[in-house]
């Protein structure tokens, strides 16, 4: 059976009791905390030189810091080919629908993003995507374009710490992937790299929606304010191989494979639901 996607699910959520807001109100306070002091030291740890295995300090703080965030939710993940991820590198493509697949991902093991160029000019924010080696790239079309990808290429030539992107272009609502874009496999083809594909599934899916036109505030509330448990579920898909066909043919069999890995958990779900019933 297939899922609601992420919005309709959230209009299925039962009315927050009590107990839900005050945990709410504790969870959001103990993350403003977090980020308070978290900024602090992600800054600090970027100006101390060297690697831990493959990645700088800054960016093993934030795995930490993901950790905690985590804990702080009361999230669980439930991570099905960790060790594939934590020895990968090159790119980690994931199905993007939610604001919490980059701090699952980054529970598991440090891994650089994309960002817009402009992010990098915002005090704090641009300070703190530098200091966990985050990719700067130009939204647009021809020559930037072009420019794009050859920093991308030189980010994979520069560092073993894999980089993950959403090929599907930003935020989808799911249940399954939306088509992808084929740059993203250009890219990885033209910078001699291996992808591996990882799908990412919340339940209750509802909580995890970030609705068009809405604070991050207010999407994280509807996370914390609650009393019931929440678990991330993130597979990796080996193995991880390079872009061997053609950029638009890659995109189709990785769009299928991971389509096929989401509907294996819904199966999956199915089952036990009638297990226990």
């Amino acid at each position: 059976m297939t899922p609601l996607p992420y919005p309709e699910a959230a209009a299925t959520l039962p009315p927050t009791t009590f107990a839900g807001a005050l945990l709410g109100v504790l969870r959001l306070l103990a993350t403003i905390l977090l980020v308070a002091v978290g900024t602090v030291v992600l800054l600090l740890s970027a100006l101390i030189p060297g690697r831990i295995q493959d990645a700088r300090l800054a960016m093993w703080v934030s795995v930490w810091i993901s950790r905690i965030f985590l804990a702080i939710t009361g999230l669980k993940v439930d991570a099905r080919g960790a060790e594939v991820l934590r020895a990968h590198s090159g790119f980690v493509f994931f199905n993007h629908v939610s604001y919490m697949d980059i701090v699952v991902l980054l529970s598991i093991r440090p891994v650089r993003f994309l960002a817009t160029a402009g992010v990098r000019k915002i005090p704090g924010i641009g300070w703190m995507a530098t200091a966990v080696g985050t990719v700067y790239v130009d939204r647009g079309e021809g020559s930037s374009r072009e420019a794009a990808r050859e920093r991308m290429k030189a980010a994979v030539a520069r560092s073993p710490t894999p980089i993950a992107l959403a090929p599907e272009g930003g935020v989808r609502h799911g249940p399954l992937v939306s088509p992808f874009r084929h740059g993203a496999f250009e890219v990885a083809r033209d910078a001699d790299a291996e992808i591996l594909l990882a799908v990412i599934d919340f339940l209750p899916r509802g909580r995890f929606a970030w609705l068009e036109r809405e604070s991050l505030v207010r999407a994280y509330w509807r996370l914390g304010a609650r009393t019931t448990p929440v678990v991330a579920r993130i597979v990796a898909l080996p193995p991880a191989s390079g872009v061997t066909v053609a950029p638009p043919e890659a995109a189709a069999r990785s769009e299928a494979r991971m389509d096929a890995a989401l509907q294996s958990l819904w199966r999956e779900d199915a089952t036990q639901d009638l297990a226990r019933g």
